[in-house]
């Protein structure tokens, strides 16, 4: 499955490269008679439905070129969802604005920072919290992180 996850990602690397999406991650399951890809990817503000839609013909057009599947498979592109947790500094600039409740592994015990994303860079988040002070962070402390939902 290595071998095919490898060569997936060098076949739809290129064509999200060219759409200015990115790849969240890459799934390969089931077995030979039975084969599911997953392809989650995402872009600032969220990627729509139709985007999902069409970079699914295109994938699949690049897959049947190659014949890298000579059987059947079910190839499904969709968002990551909102409650995919956060981990990489491009994961929280794709958020940048929203709101999120982090989890920060200090001194062996779990703090909770919630607040709207202000910017990720050079490995640290910025978050303002909602009293309005801001902290800074390196990514590597946080043990978890999700979207919240504003009501």
């Amino acid at each position: 499955m290595d071998a095919l996850l490898t060569k997936l990602r060098q076949i739809i690397e290129p064509i999200l490269e060219e759409n200015a999406v990115d790849l969240v991650d890459l799934e390969v399951r089931g077995s030979k008679r039975n084969l599911l890809l997953r392809v989650f990817v995402d872009v600032p503000g969220g990627i729509s439905i139709n985007e999902c839609v069409r970079l699914s013909r295109e994938f699949e057009d690049a897959i049947e070129m190659e014949n890298l599947i000579p059987g059947p498979y079910r190839l499904e592109v969709s968002s990551p969802g909102i409650d995919r947790p956060l981990k990489t500094e491009r994961d929280f600039q794709r958020n940048i604005g929203r709101l999120v409740e982090i989890q920060i592994l200090k001194e062996d015990k779990l703090q909770k920072v919630r607040g709207d994303i202000l910017s990720a860079e050079k490995d640290h988040v910025k978050i303002q919290q909602e009293d309005g002070d801001i902290v800074e962070f390196p990514i590597s402390a946080i043990h978890k992180a999700l979207i919240q939902i504003k009501w």
